[in-house]
């Protein structure tokens, strides 16, 4: 394989910060900051799951640099985008569709959270944070940090819902 990959350190959490975990779904527990639009993902092409995962490796060297505004758009719509936009449904599975998974990127420019509906960020921090992560040795060095925290309010059904399956 030519080159250096492109790695994603993921740290999953129950809470990444307190105050930033918002229901994702619009309304008061909406996250505010500076609202970043990203590009389309690309949804066809690209290599087979099967080969995907047979290339699969843990990586603790980085490429130099930022990853660009598309390969950011890429990964969050991967991990939670929208495949079916009447429904809601996404890319990540959810018992009942609930989604009470809230993605955060953390890169050199702050913490980010991924609002699915609108395939956006929302900047929560401008600050460096990567140095802040329990194992600073490569977190700090890698370009994109991710984490999930769940929303706790959607983590189970209304009993109302259960007529809709």
């Amino acid at each position: 394989m030519k080159g250096k990959l492109i790695a994603v350190c993921v740290v999953v959490a129950g809470v990444l910060i307190p105050g930033t975990v918002g229901c994702g779904q619009g309304g008061e527990g909406e996250p505010r900051g500076k609202e970043i639009a990203l590009p389309a993902p690309a949804t066809t092409g690209g290599m087979s799951f099967t080969e995907a995962a047979a290339k699969r490796r843990s990586v603790r060297e980085f490429a130099p640099g930022a990853l660009s505004l598309e390969q950011i758009s890429q990964l969050a719509w991967a991990a939670q985008g929208i495949t079916e936009a009447g429904r809601g449904l996404r890319t990540a599975p959810s018992a009942g569709a609930l989604y009470p998974l809230e993605l955060y990127l953390v890169t050199k420019d702050g913490l980010f959270h991924y609002l699915p509906q609108g395939h956006k960020l929302i900047q929560l921090s401008d600050a460096d944070r990567p140095r802040q992560y329990p194992k600073p040795g490569y977190t700090a060095e890698c370009p994109l940090c991710s984490s999930r925290a769940a929303g706790r309010d959607r983590c189970s059904p209304p009993p109302s819902s259960f007529s809709r399956w």
